[in-house]
């Protein structure tokens, strides 16, 4: 049997949420409406801010300015950080599932519950890769530099930097030009940043893909272990890993538009409705393709986790060490 085929998985899948007392579908839509609800709240409290911030005079209105920015940016922290935890106990409550274990409500705190790991893993994986974007746009950028790609735009800055003034006036006046022209001369460095980066990043992010399965299901295993333990299972799968994202097309893609809805105002568009309104569009369009396929999506990735837990590790072959040493046969003849 072909390891991680895609329909093999999905049909697993498919059957492990059949045997489920309460609809992952129900569970789903929970998880997705928690966080649809925190958004909104969030969005509206923020929507509340900013209207009297622009009403805001005088001392008083200083001062209560400066609470109401304290209030809007702690909301802002609180909900970046809280969601990663719970979408970790979706993680966890798809696991028990692909294993045909009961799950409950309960189980979409779990990541809550293991606060500690879970943080430590968010924040290793995030400083690895913020560190490879950063390394791959830098390489990007100088690509780009050293190309005639670039000329558009030193055709435009030239003429800035012969007035003689400092650097910071210079890109000052160069961001006073017409949005058509910074966009025409700057396009070209994203055509040679993004390919960049997905050859260099997605193989990384395939090879640390398990690592959320790994930590909900051993929780006392540290997050280098973690990694590590996803490194040594995704060895020679990575591809096969891709395809089974690439057959969920369809999910990414209702993902996708959820995204582009709800920034829709800034788009240079002038629909006439409020940014609030198209955020909440965008919101509920992403909440509804979780609820249609989030659990679908996440147990198929338990079941190939299981899977590949059960088959054989692949070892690396040492090579063959050469016959003929120098002072090999420098021994040998003394």
């Amino acid at each position: 049997m072909e390891i991680l085929n895609p329909r093999t998985l999905k049909a697993q899948a498919a059957a492990r949420q059949t045997e489920q007392h309460r609809s992952p579908r129900r569970l789903a839509l929970i998880h997705a409406g928690v966080i649809f609800l925190a958004l909104m709240a969030v969005s509206g409290i923020n929507y509340y801010v900013n209207q009297k911030m622009n009403t805001a005079t005088g001392l008083s209105g200083m001062g209560m300015l400066s609470v109401l920015e304290t209030v809007q940016t702690v909301l802002g922290y609180a909900l970046n950080l809280a969601l990663p935890f719970w979408q970790m106990g979706f993680v966890f409550a798809a696991l028990r599932m692909a294993r045909r274990e009961q799950v409950g409500t309960a189980s979409l705190a779990e990541g809550f519950r293991r606060f500690g790991p879970v943080l430590r893993l968010m924040l290793l994986r995030g400083l690895m890769y913020g560190g490879l974007f950063t390394a791959c746009v830098y390489v990007g950028v100088i690509i780009y530099v050293l190309t005639p790609l670039a000329w558009p735009l030193m055709d435009l800055l030239q003429p800035l930097m012969e007035t003689g003034q400092s650097t910071e006036q210079v890109l000052e006046l160069f961001w006073q030009l017409p949005e058509q022209q910074i966009a025409a001369a700057i396009a070209p460095a994203f055509i040679i940043v993004i390919p960049v980066c997905l050859l260099v990043m997605l193989p990384v992010y395939y090879r640390f893909r398990l690592a959320d399965l790994v930590i909900m299901d051993q929780p006392a295993t540290r997050a280098f272990a973690a990694l590590r333990i996803s490194s040594t299972l995704t060895r020679n799968r990575r591809m096969a890993l891709l395809r089974l994202d690439l057959s969920f097309w369809w999910y990414f893609l209702l993902q996708l538009v959820g995204i582009l809805v709800s920034d829709l105002e800034l788009l240079p568009l002038d629909l006439g409705i409020p940014g609030l309104v198209t955020y909440a569009l965008g919101a509920a369009v992403q909440m509804a393709a979780f609820w249609f396929a989030g659990s679908y999506f996440h147990t198929t990735w338990a079941v190939a986790y299981d899977q590949l837990l059960r088959q054989p590790i692949p070892v690396p072959q040492p090579k063959a060490a050469p016959q003929n040493i120098p002072w090999d046969d420098y021994h040998s003849e003394n």
